[in-house]
C-alpha cells in the first residue's frame, strides 16, 4: 500500500487539529483506515521535509503530489474536507495499483 506522508511539527495547533480531524474521520469510515499515514516530524526529520514542497504544516504528500496543505485561515470544516480529499485521493490510488498487479 502507498502511503501518505504527513509533514507535522509538534506544538502546532493545526497539526494537532488534523489529527483530531483525521481520527474523526477514520472512525467514521473504516476504509479510512487501511490509509498508511507516515508523519514525518519537520524538525526531527529536516532532511525529509526539505525534499517536498511546502510551505505550512500539516502538508500531505502522495508520492510527490502534494495534496493538501493547510491554510491557518481555514476553518474546521473546511480542513476536515480538505483532510477527507486526502484520504480520497490515497484510497483511489492504492485501488489502482491493485488493479495493476
Amino acid at each position: 500500500m502507498i502511503g501518505v506522508l504527513y509533514f507535522y511539527m509538534p506544538g502546532c495547533q493545526y497539526c494537532k487539529r488534523a489529527d483530531i480531524l483525521m481520527l474523526e474521520l477514520q472512525n467514521n469510515n473504516a476504509e479510512y483506515n487501511n490509509v498508511r499515514i507516515l508523519k514525518v516530524d519537520e524538525q526531527a526529520r529536516p532532511d525529509i521535509a526539505a525534499k517536498f514542497t511546502h510551505d505550512r504544516v500539516p502538508a500531505f504528500f502522495l508520492g510527490d503530489n502534494k495534496l493538501y496543505e493547510a491554510d491557518p485561515g481555514e476553518t474546521r470544516d473546511q480542513m476536515k474536507a480538505n483532510l477527507e480529499k486526502v484520504f480520497k485521493a490515497a484510497i483511489e490510488v492504492n485501488k489502482a495499483v491493485a488493479d495493476m498487479l
